[in-house]
């Protein structure tokens, strides 16, 4: 699905989020949450009916739209969001199914996180039976950001180099931390799906200096050339049959 998606329409989706200051300094401080490494990051799945009601309560700007939208995956009036991005691109939004629409109201059909100064799109928590927000673990669920994503970024975000290769890059998200710093990165991951999701997130956040690629790490990496800093986020969790892609790290959770 993201693959498909023109790169002039996810370029427009994020330079209106940027305009409208959609970043996690803002988050924080609008929500009353701190973001971050520890049990903080897996918070929010849980607080999204109380973060809901927090920005119903009162008048909405547009970023409190979109953290109510892309952040909290709550409908909102159809109306409220073709002002904020104008019809046009709602239009496009709503064609290539990034909005999925029903009666006045409309709910992405990804998740928008704001992560320091990017935005990580990533697959949306699911619903169980009885309506509640949870993970999900289907085969090729791309991961969202857990607590070592916020630990390992902030390792690498002061990094400098000529190159870098991030393996099980996910959707992306060390990825384009290191590319604010290094010259030309890489990243890698057996998950076709992460891969679409990687790609949408650099051009969401206009980041050119990045590539990624389709590779099996169980193979020979050779082919993938030198690189002066690598970081790597694998799967740690053990587990005898690999059923999900981001978290399922063989018996001994080592991959």
């Amino acid at each position: 699905m993201l693959g498909s998606i023109p790169k002039e329409v996810v370029v427009a989706l994020g330079e209106v989020l940027r305009k409208y200051d959609f970043s996690q300094a803002y988050a924080e401080k609008r929500l009353g949450h701190k973001f971050g490494g520890g049990f903080s990051a897996f918070a929010p799945t849980f607080l999204f009916p109380l973060f809901r009601l927090h920005l119903t309560l009162e008048a909405q700007s547009p970023t409190d739209i979109f953290l109510l939208s892309f952040y909290c995956q709550y409908p909102v009036d159809i109306k409220q969001l073709e002002e904020v991005f104008g019809a046009e691109l709602f239009e496009k939004l709503c064609q290539h199914n990034l909005m999925r629409v029903e009666h006045d109201q409309a709910t992405p059909t990804i998740q928008i996180i704001p992560f320091r100064d990017l935005v990580i799109a990533t697959d949306p928590p699911r619903k169980d039976r009885s309506g509640v927000q949870c993970l999900s673990f289907s085969s090729d669920a791309v991961m969202t950001l857990f607590p070592d994503s916020y630990d390992l970024a902030s390792h690498v975000a002061s990094k400098t180099a000529s190159s870098a290769l991030d393996v099980f890059c996910g959707n992306g998200v060390q990825s384009l931390v290191l590319a604010r710093h290094v010259d030309r990165v890489v990243g890698v991951d057996i998950n076709e799906k992460a891969l679409q999701y990687a790609r949408f997130n650099a051009h969401l956040n206009n980041i050119t200096n990045v590539e990624f690629q389709h590779h099996d790490v169980n193979e020979s990496m050779r082919s993938l050339g030198r690189f002066d800093i690598v970081v790597a986020n694998p799967p740690f969790v053990p587990a005898v049959r690999q059923r999900t892609f981001f978290c399922d790290g063989g018996e001994r959770g080592d991959y």
